[in-house]
Parts: structure tokens; C-alpha cells; sequence
């Protein structure tokens, strides 16, 4: 595929696109030396396999962009799928999967065209479409735009593929665990970022490279979209998380950037529950039975200290 073919070369964001690898070309020995190892490259392509490319059909034009499978409800919705295709269908679905997805917020100026979006997955060679599926959008589960962040339900008909998704996400977890602990023990280590997106809407691409800190971020104009406000960081924070039924269960909480909110969704997915996510909260809970709220909004990053200190995460 050529730059040209999706107007890398005439894109006035970024006119510097260029060192991509296509998803199906990318090899072990195009990981910097200091990562080439199976896991590394497994962790990519586990990525990328839960990258997906956003379409959204709008009156006079066409909204592309890249979106990520945060998690999947395995349990199935036994009624009319109430997507835009099973409307305009004589015989529309009566069972239908929800598969969650994060993705830019700017994409959306009205919360309307969720009913004509698609999350298009794995697009990932414009000459392989035998194993291209479309998810059809449901609604706007929440939206951060002082972050530039969304999250999007959308829906699947498809048993086979929300269990392929299920366990692409155990499966990057898992890899996420073993590398941070291999990390953590390396001294002067480097920085490696992984990109997967769909940029301009054509092919899954690959990009790689280091942290940057924020300021040389705000000084990118094209990142007009961005709010930056401190250097990502990869964390690895084991809690006790304390269900609604009581159980509790040790849970790692990677994500510093991500709000309360996020987190408690997904705490609340690993833990088998699919309901209730708006009207719980995630409590702090210390030794003299003190309760601190997390409030939904703040990024966990502000309560990394409480997390390291608390004797255990309340779901109640």
C-alpha cells in the first residue's frame, strides 16, 4: 500500500507520516532490539487485533478514525437488536451481543450518528476481506471531552466473534502482567510506545516509538485535539476488589489515565457483573474502616497513593 492511497502525503495534521508497518507485514525483527522477544511482539499483535476502524455515515459526509475494544458482554440480549440494519430489516435479529469500544470523542459532533456507525474489524489489508466483520453502533455509553474520550456501545450478532474478543482480552492481560513484571526488573530501561490504528481510515497500521514528555506533545499543532496533561506512565497496581455479592478478588489496575469511571466498568465486567455500572461507586477502604469515594470524573492517576495504601477496592 502507498502513503498516497489514503492521502498520507497530503495530510495537513501530519504531513509526516511515515514509518508504519501494515499489521500483516509486521515481523518480530521490526521491534527495536531491546524488545524483540516473543512477548513483546505477541502484546502488538494482541493490540492489534482489538483496534478496530470507526466509519460513521453522516448526512454530507464521511467521519473515519480508530477505535479499541475495552470489553464484551458475553451474556446475550434476548430481544430485537435494536441496531439501524435490524430496523430496516423484514427479519431483523432477535439476539445480539454488546461490544464496548473507546475511541476519540471529536469524532462525534452529534450523538445521532452512533445509530450510523460501524466499527469495522479486522480491516487490515484493502485485498483481505474474507475475515472483515462490521459491528453496528447502539449508543454513547459515556463521553470526556476534556479528554478527547468516548466510549461506544455497539452490537454484535455474531456468538463466535464476542467470545474471539473475550478472550483476545484475557489473552492481552495476561501478556500485559508478564511483561510489566519483566520491566519493572530491568534498570535504565528504554521506553517503547505501540500505536494501532487505521490512520485516514485505510489499512491497520503499526507505529513505534518512545515517550515524549508534554511539552514537546502541545508543541505538535496537529495534536489540536489532545489535552495533554502529564506523561503517560505504565503501571501495575494489584488491589482487592471488593464485589456487590461480597467476594473479593485481587485485580491489577493498569490504566493511569484512565477515569474512575472506566476502571470501575471494567472492574465490574472481570467480576461477571453487567448491570448497575451507572449507580454503583468504587470506595477506598482502610484498616480503621475508613471509606473514601472515588469519584467517577478524576483520572485514577490522582489516587495512585490511595490505591498503593488502601487495604482494599468496595464496589457498592
Amino acid at each position: 500500500m502507498l502513503k498516497e492511497d489514503y492521502g498520507f502525503g497530503k495530510c495537513k495534521k501530519y504531513p509526516d507520516h511515515g514509518d508504519y508497518f501494515q499489521v500483516t507485514k509486521f515481523k518480530i525483527t521490526d521491534l527495536p532490539p531491546p524488545f524483540r522477544n516473543q512477548a513483546t511482539y505477541d502484546l502488538t499483535m494482541g493490540l492489534a487485533s482489538l483496534t478496530v476502524k470507526i466509519f460513521i455515515k453522516q448526512l454530507k459526509t464521511t467521519v473515519v478514525g480508530s477505535g479499541f475494544i475495552k470489553f464484551v458482554d458475553i451474556h446475550p440480549v434476548l430481544k430485537t437488536c435494536p441496531c439501524q440494519i435490524c430496523k430496516d430489516s423484514l427479519t431483523p435479529v432477535k439476539v445480539y451481543w454488546k461490544v464496548i469500544i473507546s475511541t476519540a470523542d471529536h469524532l462525534f459532533s452529534d450523538e445521532k450518528h452512533i445509530k450510523m456507525t460501524q466499527a469495522v474489524v479486522n480491516y487490515d489489508d484493502i485485498f483481505l476481506k474474507d475475515n472483515v466483520y462490521h459491528l453496528h453502533g447502539l449508543s454513547v455509553r459515556d463521553r470526556w471531552p476534556e479528554r478527547d474520550a468516548c466510549l461506544l456501545e455497539f452490537c454484535s450478532h455474531d456468538e463466535d466473534l464476542v467470545k474471539h474478543f473475550e478472550n483476545a482480552i484475557s489473552n492481552l492481560q495476561t501478556l500485559q502482567e508478564k511483561l510489566t513484571e519483566q520491566y519493572n526488573e530491568i534498570k535504565n530501561k528504554e521506553d517503547l510506545v505501540i500505536i494501532v490504528s487505521h490512520p485516514h481510515g485505510g489499512p491497520k497500521q503499526i507505529s513505534l516509538g518512545s515517550r515524549v514528555s508534554s511539552k514537546q506533545l502541545e508543541s505538535q499543532q496537529w495534536l489540536k485535539h489532545t489535552n495533554v496533561e502529564k506523561e503517560s506512565q505504565l503501571i501495575n497496581v494489584e488491589v482487592e476488589v471488593q464485589y456487590p455479592d461480597g467476594e473479593i478478588s485481587k485485580k491489577f489496575i493498569w490504566q493511569l489515565d484512565d477515569v474512575v469511571k472506566e476502571t470501575k466498568a471494567w472492574l465490574l465486567h472481570e467480576g461477571g457483573f453487567h448491570e448497575g455500572v451507572k449507580n454503583w461507586q468504587l470506595y477506598l477502604k482502610y484498616g480503621a474502616g475508613q471509606l473514601k469515594m472515588m469519584e467517577d470524573n478524576v483520572v485514577i492517576r490522582h489516587y495512585l497513593s490511595d490505591l498503593i495504601q488502601c487495604d482494599y477496592i468496595i464496589i457498592k
